[in-house]
Parts: structure tokens; C-alpha cells; sequence
């Protein structure tokens, strides 16, 4: 409330106009972004910084360049796949400053792109038929419902993409659009089958408003693992549709029956919207065009003095942009010999 009061009360002396990054394979880069920014009250404008994140949390942030009223920065490439999350911020001569997407800054959703390959193993818009998708009461209430979300208590008024969505009491006629007290439910997909694939990730669209964790508690569980919950100690009320990606692949990849689930359990106090779910994928990502390719073993190995046949082989990313070490391991191999 109190960011979403910030917002609104900041005066708006600045326009800023920028075309968002789409989605791309060509992991080389260089990426390219550029802004127009004009003063609405005649100062000048004396500064506009990229903020970008690889990981969704911590914020590096580069200077942009001016020419005329465009302003333009280049980022050389990030490795892949990886997915790039980003607002720009511009001052005036006067100190004031304007964010582009709005409220950015405060949490708000930034633009963001991906970078590499996604070959979609799953995927669900919650139109037409329930598709296999499950719900049921822990305690006291099953509130699951999908259709046309109706905007009541903090939910959204329409869907992200096409007309409906799954959530908590999406509002119909006879409801309020919250959860209950005391409540404890979920829904959950189909088994999903992931026993192809080398790594997972779990992406959707999410309009979510929940009490802090210590109280109430919104979580997604992968084959009843909770791979995500609501944080303590502040509510959280997300105030458009808002892009999650959780990597899965300790639990889903290589599983020939993976389950997506999706849990709200309450106190006996303060209520709110609760889950609104849309544009639910399961994706195998890999790098894109110009990017490392994984290792690959060549040769074929030789029986040594202790009949063993030695053999090589790789951990970590081969991406200098990625902070996870890259290993390469030998076994069966004579020691303090030369190979």
C-alpha cells in the first residue's frame, strides 16, 4: 500500500518512451536499448540508467548515452539461456526522477526477455475444459474455481491472455473474490511427462494477494515439494500479473509423471484475493545461437595398468557470464600419472 501510494503521489516531470527487448536465440548479443526522454516542465534531463538483473533480485546498473532525445546503452552478451529483467530510470536538472515500467523500483514488474531456446514440454491457458487439472479441500473450503476472474478483493478484473484463469473465489455471482479463514485447499495438474528432458523450468502468470507467510501461506509444490511460499513478514499483493520461473530440474527432469500444485492455507484473521494462475508452462531450456555449446566426450578410452577404463566428464555452465563454476572431472585415472 505504502509503495503503491509512493507511486501515485510521485509528480510525474518526466515522459519516457521505450520499445521492450523481445525474446531471442541469438545469445551473442550485443543487446540494444534505447529510450526517448523529454522533460514535461522544461529542465533538462541530465541522466537515464539501465537497471538489469540476471537473476531477478540484485540490480546491476550501466549508464545510457544521449543523442538528440534518444538515449541508448549496449550490453554485451549474458551467456544463455538466461533471463534478462529490466527498467530504466531518468533525472532531471531538478532531482526528479521518472521509472519506466512504473513502480519498477518499489517491486513492481520490470520488462524482461529471454534469451536462448525453450522447447515446451507443457503448456495450459485454462480455456475451454479444466484439462485434467484437480482441487480439493484440506480444510473447511474449496474455493478453486476457473473462469473470468471479477476484480473483487484485490484480484484481477481479466485475465493475462485469452478470458479465464484458475484462482481462489475468482468473485461470480454470491462470492467476494477472497479466501476464507481457516481455509486450507489446492489445485494441481495432470502428470506431466518430463523423462526426456535434462533440465525444467516451471513458468506462469501470477496476480497473487496473501497475508505475510507467518500468518497465511500461498505455496507451489513440484510432486509435493514446495518449490516456492509467500515471504514472511509483509503481505504480499501484487497489483498486475506478474511472471514466476522456478527451476525444477532436481525434481522433474528425466520424471516421467511430474505434478504442478498449487496451495493456499489461512489463519483465523485478515483475508485477501488469494491465487489467480494463468499462462502455465513446463519448458526444457537451452542456450541460444552464438552462445557456449555443451562439452561432448570424444575418443574412446584405453584399459590402464589397473584395468580400469578412465572417463571424463563436465559439471557447471561453459559461460564465462555465469557465476556457477565450470568443472571438468577425470575417474579411474592413475594417480600422479600423466594421461
Amino acid at each position: 500500500v505504502l509503495a503503491t501510494a509512493a507511486v501515485l503521489a510521485e509528480p510525474v516531470d518526466l515522459s519516457i518512451t521505450h520499445a521492450p527487448l523481445g525474446d531471442t536465440t541469438n545469445a551473442a548479443g550485443p543487446f540494444v536499448f534505447t529510450a526517448q526522454v523529454t522533460s514535461l516542465i522544461g529542465s533538462p534531463v541530465t541522466s537515464v540508467d539501465l537497471h538489469y538483473s540476471l537473476d531477478g533480485q540484485s540490480y546491476s546498473v550501466v549508464p545510457m548515452t544521449q543523442s538528440g532525445q534518444d538515449w541508448t546503452v549496449s550490453l554485451p552478451s549474458q551467456g544463455s539461456p538466461v533471463t534478462i529483467s529490466y527498467f530504466i530510470v531518468a533525472e532531471d536538472a531538478y532531482a526528479y526522477t521518472e521509472v519506466l515500467p512504473d513502480g519498477a523500483d518499489l517491486g513492481g514488474s520490470p520488462f524482461s526477455f529471454f534469451v536462448g531456446t525453450k522447447t515446451v514440454l507443457y503448456a495450459q491457458g485454462f480455456e475451454g475444459s479444466d484439462a485434467g487439472w484437480t482441487h480439493a479441500q484440506v480444510a473447511t473450503q474449496d474455493d478453486w474455481q476457473r473462469g473470468v476472474p471479477q476484480g473483487k478483493s484485490g484480484d484481477p478484473a481479466s485475465a493475462y491472455e485469452g478470458s479465464s484463469v484458475w484462482g481462489n473465489d475468482l468473485g461470480p455471482s454470491g462470492w467476494n473474490g477472497a479466501y476464507s479463514d481457516n481455509v486450507e485447499n489446492w489445485l494441481r495438474s495432470p502428470a506431466v511427462d518430463c523423462s526426456q528432458a535434462t533440465n525444467v523450468t516451471l513458468s506462469f502468470r501470477r496476480w497473487l494477494t496473501v497475508e505475510a507467510g507467518q500468518f497465511d501461506q500461498a505455496t507451489v509444490r513440484v510432486n509435493g515439494q514446495v518449490v516456492w511460499q509467500n515471504p514472511t513478514g509483509s503481505d504480499l499483493i501484487d497489483s498486475s500479473w506478474v511472471p514466476v520461473s522456478l527451476d525444477i530440474t532436481s525434481i522433474a527432469a528425466g520424471n516421467p509423471s511430474v505434478q504442478v500444485e498449487f496451495r493456499m492455507k489461512s489463519d483465523g484473521g485478515v483475508t485477501f484475493g488469494g491465487w489467480n494462475i494463468d499462462d502455465l508452462e513446463l519448458v526444457e531450456l537451452g542456450p541460444g545461437t552464438g552462445s557456449c555449446p555443451p562439452p561432448t566426450s570424444y575418443c574412446t578410452a584405453k584399459i590402464n595398468s589397473q584395468l580400469c577404463a578412465p572417463t571424463m566428464g563436465w559439471s557447471g555452465t561453459p559461460s564465462v557470464s555465469d557465476p556457477t563454476p565450470f568443472l571438468v572431472t577425470a575417474s579411474q585415472v592413475l594417480n600422479k600419472k600423466f594421461g
